[in-house]
């Protein structure tokens, strides 16, 4: 969708130049007094009016469709982060390192993603190539003196335009923090309404949202003053911008000489045409100043997405063994493999591995310590992922019988077995129950032994046969 927004912009560029250069024709025909000309010239005109309109409007669309899937990855991303392993316990009551998670799930990542991809996506990726064509066109018309004038003007108003966007970001993530606490102080009266009666607060419980709503109105009053500024900036460039491309034409007519050859319409439409070119390019180096404001708004929402996405997987990586329900108890895997031929390969776990050094048969035992898995055929990420977006049964069944399917090689003539010990709250198997996702925690290796049968690891299994056995007996 990215490409189809890019490749529309494209084609509305090329409308852009032609709908650019018709004052050109116009003033020529109009001149030599041309009615058949100017009947055709009509024609085309509205041809391409009709063109620039229709690449507008799509690239309005596609820029939505591509702000919905935007929208639909990094919810999807927050909420398996959020929903997995109790991570919205952990953040919301044992947590205290980020404000308002709810907020910043739903209208920062809205904002975000409206933001990059309706506004700023086509018009920073295009800017490049419109910049470097119409500087080429303008030194061709002008020489250096135009191009190095434009570029002068540019870095001018983007100093100004970076100190007074600085501080606007900051205000911006400011905002959005108190308002979603302003929003959080309703929702605790909201839900503590009886309470709130019983105890006869509602005095108390005033003060308090209003001292909520004072530092909000504070921070956007800080924030108003900062944008005039910026507003004010961006405003007097995008205007001076247009007065400049005379002063350039100027300079080239009157002092350059050139075109002393031309009169009339005919002088009237190389002028027409060439301010364009130096409008234009001026515009986008405007566009690029102008858009420094959303830039700004999108970087203050941006910064608390990306920080609720970096703590959620903090929670998850600094989980510690000693978290988990206490109705799970330790459990022991003994992997048996066979086979010659150098090969690793991984189970459904993702964290027992098999490995075969050489082909005299090398024993190797490798202990995996602290992983935590939902018994021994852990479903797999596609399938979690299928069972998130909704996907019918028999996508998920299939899903499960590849990845559970056992390690198994005919022509080798390899195979894996898996032998488990343990019991409590882990010793049943529940990987048919097809609505059950892996939560991470339902049981808890604490060392995985990887072997090849001999005679020396039969004792091994048998042990761990017999105190499987042994433990579902009591």
């Amino acid at each position: 969708m990215a490409k189809f927004v890019l490749l529309i912009s494209f084609i509305d560029e090329i409308a852009t130049y032609f709908v650019g250069v018709l004052p050109k024709e116009f003033h020529v025909v109009l001149g030599k007094r041309e009615e058949h000309e100017f009947q055709k010239l009509i024609l085309m005109a509205a041809g391409i009016v009709i063109g620039k309109a229709f690449t507008m409007a799509a690239i309005k669309y596609a820029g939505s469709m591509l702000y919905l899937r935007c929208r639909e990855i990094c919810d999807f991303t927050l909420h398996r982060l959020y929903f997995k392993r109790h991570g919205f316990y952990r953040l919301n009551i044992l947590s205290n390192n980020l404000d308002n998670p709810d907020q910043r799930m739903t209208q920062d990542v809205e904002k975000c993603c409206r933001i990059f991809t309706s506004e700023l996506l086509a018009p920073i990726l295009m800017a490049p190539f419109i910049i470097c064509y119409y500087t080429y066109l303008t030194y061709i018309s002008s020489g250096f003196l135009g191009p190095i004038t434009i570029y002068i003007f540019f870095i001018i108003a983007t100093v100004v335009n970076k100190l007074l966007l600085s501080p606007t970001i900051e205000l911006v993530t400011e905002q959005e923090q108190k308002e979603g606490d302003f929003r959080l102080k309703h929702v605790e009266v909201r839900s503590n309404t009886e309470s709130i009666a019983f105890y006869q607060s509602g005095l108390t419980e005033n003060v308090f949202t209003n001292q909520k709503l004072g530092s909000l109105l504070k921070t956007q009053k800080k924030l108003f003053n900062w944008r005039f500024a910026l507003g004010f900036s961006t405003n007097f460039f995008g205007y001076f911008g247009g007065v400049l491309s005379y002063f350039i034409l100027a300079i080239a007519i009157f002092y350059q000489k050139n075109y002393s050859e031309l009169s009339g319409s005919d002088l009237n439409g190389v002028i027409s045409e060439n301010a364009f070119y130096y409008l234009y390019l001026i515009h986008s180096f405007t566009q690029l100043i102008a858009l420094s404001e959303k830039f700004g708004d999108m970087a203050g929402v941006t910064h608390r997405v990306i920080e609720l996405f970096e703590e959620l997987n903090r929670l998850h990586q600094d989980r510690l063994e000693m978290d988990r329900p206490p109705s799970t108890v330790p459990s022991t895997v003994v992997v048996i493999a066979s086979g010659n031929e150098n090969e690793k390969k991984g189970n459904s776990i993702g964290c027992i591995s098999r490995t075969e050094e050489s082909l005299d048969g090398t024993q190797r035992i490798e202990e995996l310590h602290g992983r935590q898995a939902y018994g021994i055929e852990l479903e797999s990420d596609e399938e979690e992922a299928a069972y998130l977006l909704g996907a019918p049964r028999i996508q998920r069944r299939s899903l499960r019988q590849v990845s559970h399917a056992p390690l198994k090689n005919v022509n080798e003539g390899r195979s894996v077995s898996v032998v488990r010990g343990g019991g409590g709250g882990s010793g049943g198997d529940d990987t048919d129950n097809e609505e059950w996702m892996d939560d991470g925690i339902a049981m808890t290796i604490d060392s995985a032994t990887v072997a090849f049968p001999d005679e020396r690891t039969s004792p091994l299994v048998i042990s761990k046969l017999s105190s499987f056995f042994v433990g579902s007996l009591y």
